[in-house]
């Protein structure tokens, strides 16, 4: 069985480069906000073998008999009926260094706009969330204090926290993104509208 840090709130594991991660937690932000929901975010290696500079998408699909293309076409269309922006991607990028600092945000008034903003910089403009400087400019104009971009993501301590939950992940088995855990109920995938209030407004299934 999973524990929560927050004891009786939700616990979402996400990953920055899941499309289905980031449609998800907008369909989740109106009952996180009905129902003041304290989210306990857990991070995911999705890909963690893509190397700084990204990859194709075509080269991270490989040999899996995978429509890269229809793919991209039926969650975009999704994402943009849900008002998000999105473009047409043709690369991944490692998300550790964001993963990073999103861990060290955690808690913080910061975090969650940190998190928009990245979300919005990969799916929105296509950009590399691996790059320490585009981090930094978000950093920058969300105002963030305390230490640099650098000083955090060579931080020997945050880096053993964000091994503790991609650890975590494998140890209770979360195999995909996102994963949300509530009243001893996993739902896998990102869950629609009716599927979310029978969790959250009904109290359960």
């Amino acid at each position: 069985m999973i524990e929560s840090g927050n004891k009786s709130g939700p616990i979402l594991f996400t990953d920055f480069v899941c499309p289905w991660c980031y449609i998800g937690e907008k369909q989740l932000q109106p009952f996180i906000t009905r129902h003041q929901l304290e989210i306990e975010y857990v991070y995911y290696p999705l890909h963690p073998e893509t190397p700084t500079q990204g990859m194709t998408l075509e080269e991270l699909f490989a040999g899996r008999n995978f429509d890269v293309e229809k793919a991209q076409l039926a969650i975009r269309n999704k994402a943009e009926r849900m008002g998000l922006k999105w473009t047409t991607r043709t690369h991944t990028f490692n998300s550790r260094n964001a993963q990073l600092l999103a861990k060290s945000l955690q808690g913080s008034q910061h975090h969650s706009s940190f998190r928009d903003q990245v979300f919005d910089a990969y799916f929105g403009k296509g950009q590399n969330i691996s790059n320490p400087e585009l981090l930094e400019d978000i950093f920058l104009s969300l105002n963030i204090p305390g230490p640099n971009v650098a000083e955090l993501l060579s931080d020997p301590d945050l880096n053993a926290a964000l091994d503790a939950d991609w650890n975590r992940c494998r140890a209770v088995g979360i195999t995909g993104v996102p994963t949300l855990f509530y009243k001893n109920r996993y739902c896998v995938g990102a869950q629609n509208s009716d599927t979310l209030s029978q969790l959250f407004d009904s109290g359960g299934p």
